[in-house]
């Protein structure tokens, strides 16, 4: 069975499918895999108020829902299916989700139906666009920077923390988009002469086990994979990060408010305020495949020194004076 929950209950009305929008109250659904809960308020909120500040109000002229299929990851795919198979009956006016199993599956599902996404890795190389200038068919989004320098930028702050260490885990979900950060923090691992060590997991059940993988495999520090199942999980993955006295770091300022040692990566609210100017102009007429993917400008590096404490690290000073915010 499909559970749904909405963030708007709309009776279901007759809409023209893109590329004609022109709607009294458009059906705008985003999709994920959980139910929704105060930790998501770091995304939900700016997507909502982006909205409001183009002039939409929820309830009157547009609709503003949220279904997930809560499922184990053995089941997912079937029911994800079967859910945007009524979605796509039912004639929603745009689909939106930052998680590209999602994007891959209502593209599946649809050629007619606007897609847009957030925070996705490399969507090029997710098969979620032909290319960021030319996305191609019906979907088109934000993109979270998966780069070379972005991954290298990364190893690099967790390398002046641990300067003695030479093994260093990353921890990516089962998903699509996480393949071209790992390649890059290779390359990049093996410029400082360091090794690196990925751990799988598909599911928040399975991270204790990963972390006790970490440990028996020596790693002296944590990248974490910038997805949207490391932000639902900030708070486990840190407590974890605390427990085993792994210095972490992540792509989100909400992991490291949430706990974390560091964070340095693209502001993630503004990804979802930016995919609601999307959707807003894809509901005036423009087609998906005329916005270009965005990538992110503007890079935060975020730094907890009550996390640095409780397991024991010391952060240069030359770390320090980078940081956007220091939380002490």
């Amino acid at each position: 069975m499909i559970r749904r929950r909405a963030l708007a209950l709309t009776a279901a009305c007759a809409t023209a499918p893109w590329p004609t929008l022109a709607l009294e109250r458009p059906r705008v659904v985003w999709v994920g895999f959980d139910p929704l809960s105060p930790n998501d308020a770091p995304v939900m909120d700016p997507w909502r108020e982006a909205f409001r500040s183009a002039g939409y109000t929820d309830g009157a002229n547009i609709s503003l829902e949220y279904q997930y299929v809560d499922a184990a990851p053995a089941g997912r795919a079937q029911r994800l299916d079967a859910l945007l198979t009524s979605l796509v009956r039912d004639r929603v006016d745009v689909l939106f989700s930052p998680r590209p199993e999602v994007v891959l599956a209502a593209k599946r599902a649809t050629k007619a139906i606007p897609i847009v996404f957030a925070a996705v890795g490399n969507p090029v190389a997710a098969g979620l666009v032909d290319s960021l200038r030319h996305p191609g068919e019906n979907a088109t989004g934000i993109s979270f920077d998966s780069s070379a320098t972005f991954a290298g930028k990364q190893l690099q702050l967790l390398h002046d923390v641990v300067r003695d260490g030479r093994t260093f885990g990353v921890l990516r979900w089962d998903s699509p988009d996480g393949s071209e950060f790992i390649t890059a923090a290779r390359s990049a691992g093996k410029t400082l002469g360091l090794t690196l060590e990925t751990v799988h997991i598909r599911d928040a059940n399975e991270l204790d086990a990963a972390f006790s993988r970490l440990g028996m495999r020596r790693v002296s520090g944590l990248l974490v994979i910038g997805s949207a199942y490391s932000f639902s999980n900030r708070m486990q993955i840190a407590a974890l990060a605390i427990q085993h006295r792994l210095p972490t770091i992540n792509a989100m300022r909400e992991a490291t408010l949430a706990g974390g040692l560091m964070s340095y990566g693209p502001v993630l609210a503004e990804q979802f305020r930016h995919a609601a100017a999307y959707i807003d102009r894809i509901l005036k007429g423009t087609k998906p495949n005329q916005l270009p993917v965005q990538q992110p400008a503007k890079f935060e590096l975020f730094i907890n020194l009550k996390t640095a404490a409780a397991i024991g690290s010391t952060i240069p000073s030359a770390t320090l004076v980078q940081a956007d915010e220091v939380i002490r």
